[in-house]
């Protein structure tokens, strides 16, 4: 299983816990992956499925959705705008945001940088770009860029880095972060991930 953020067992344990409840002999190994980039089946290449948001969806590659979370700004908290507990996301559009690498797909990019809030990409950007979690982290923990990101990946950035603050954008135009399960080829564990995640958040698999 591969993944773009924090290892699901460190930031969804309890959909793993889930998945060994109803299928105890299966073996998981995780990898960590970039940011989606290039072609979303090139990118998957390698491995069985990946758990992201929502990649460029292809003809042979299949995407189920797994959770929905509240769309969370991630920032430095000497940030002017970490101080407030929620924020709208016209509180934000201005703002310079996190650039990423011209590889990583455009929509991805664009949503990260509420491009669908402003109608546009942010009249201001970093300089350095990232491909990888750890490289956004690093833009954002030594600047003022902000970017957005799932609630669950962003509180566990703020949990780590004492210098990272995660802020919930509310209100009808923050949307949600859809996170997905992609994949290439079928694999009976895709569809118990997915039943597991359903019965961990209807409250089912407590």
């Amino acid at each position: 299983m591969a993944f773009v953020g924090p290892p699901p067992a460190i930031a969804r344990p309890e959909l793993f816990a889930a998945l060994e409840k109803e299928h105890p002999n299966a073996q998981v190994f995780f990898r960590e992956l970039a940011f989606p980039h290039g072609t979303t089946r090139a990118w998957l290449a390698g491995v069985d499925v990946a758990i992201s948001h929502s990649p460029i969806p292809e003809d042979g590659v299949g995407v189920q959705p797994l959770r929905e979370e509240p769309r969370t700004l991630v920032m430095h908290r000497g940030h002017p705008l970490a101080r407030r507990q929620e924020l709208a996301a016209a509180d934000a559009l201005d703002e310079c945001f996190v650039s990423y690498h011209p590889d990583v797909q455009p929509g991805w990019a664009a949503f990260h940088s509420l491009d669908d809030c402003r109608g546009g990409p942010p009249r201001q950007q970093s300089a350095d770009h990232a491909l990888t979690p750890l490289e956004m982290l690093g833009i954002v923990s030594t600047s003022h860029a902000i970017t957005s990101a799932p609630y669950e990946d962003a509180r566990l950035a703020e949990v780590t880095l004492t210098q990272i603050a995660a802020v919930p954008l509310v209100g009808h135009r923050a949307g949600r972060d859809l996170v997905d399960l992609a994949h290439r080829h079928h694999n009976p564990l895709i569809g118990a991930l997915t039943a597991a995640a359903r019965s961990v958040e209807s409250g089912d698999g407590a």
